[in-house]
């Protein structure tokens, strides 16, 4: 991913409404930043694209075996390649912080694999 991709229809459906549900800020030393800045939706997009899931599906309340399986090797990436609390992952994810948790105690599926294809 060395050049700008241009998002599909379901990719600018989900950052709307991700931008509706005003995220949480951050305090970064003087400024205040939103959560979504950063590496987490790069992580988020090669973890869904590794999965062959929509954006919209990875971030739903369902609860089928892939999309777990996602949302655990997106927490393990998030919580090892940034240095954001759980507490802002799990908002990422409109889940709380003991979510991430419980996923950071389950065993990565895919972790490495989706790591290696991770350009920031």
């Amino acid at each position: 991913m060395t050049e700008l991709e241009t998002l599909t229809n379901e990719e600018i459906i989900a950052v709307r409404k991700l931008l509706k549900n005003q995220w949480p800020l951050i305090q970064y030393h003087d400024h205040w930043t939103p959560a979504l800045v950063g590496k987490m939706p790069v992580i988020s997009k090669e973890v869904c694209l590794f999965y062959e899931i929509p954006a919209i599906h990875f971030i739903s309340p369902r609860r089928e075996k892939h999309l777990v399986n996602a949302r655990t090797d997106f927490c393990h990436l998030a919580n090892k390649l940034t240095n954001l609390s759980l507490t802002v992952i799990g908002r990422f994810l409109k889940r709380d912080h003991t979510t991430v948790i419980h996923h950071l105690k389950k065993q990565p599926i895919n972790a490495d694999k989706i790591e290696s294809s991770i350009c920031f």
